[in-house]
């Protein structure tokens, strides 16, 4: 959400501040509609690896594993795909953000692959919690 919200302020800046300047005419309704589903796909994208820091987290009973498991597994991802699985195009955390790949029609693969990713870590993460309710 966090992600999210900062694209979307970022993009209301930049629109305030950019588009008086431009020549005037219509908005490429493809283009805003290609930046909001990116910036959508980002939001997910943090929700899922926040989902699987915050899991973390409460594993090891440290703060310092919910802040940084987010970024090291981002680009664990990275380093995953670019030395080992290149052709893995579900490694690559920046391919799930572009979908420049072939993801079916409409991009839809993306979708229902980072939202089945999404109900696997929340998932986890209920079960992680419900095992630390049960330690109490």
């Amino acid at each position: 959400m966090v992600w999210t919200l900062s694209i979307l302020t970022v993009l209301f800046i930049n629109f305030i501040v950019f588009y008086p300047l431009e020549i005037k005419g219509a908005i490429q309704r493809e283009a805003l509609l290609d930046l909001l589903m990116k910036a959508f796909r980002t939001g997910l994208i943090g929700s899922i690896i926040s989902t699987f820091g915050g899991s973390c987290g409460i594993l090891w009973d440290s703060a310092y594993m919910t802040y940084g498991i987010p970024f090291v597994s981002f680009y664990f991802g990275i380093i995953l795909h670019d030395r080992y699985f290149k052709n893995q195009i579900w490694f690559y955390p920046v391919e799930w953000i572009l979908a420049d790949e072939n993801w079916g029609p409409d991009k839809i693969g993306v979708w229902l692959f980072l939202l089945l990713f999404l109900l696997v870590m929340l998932g986890i993460l209920g079960g992680v919690l419900y095992g630390r309710l049960e330690e109490i």
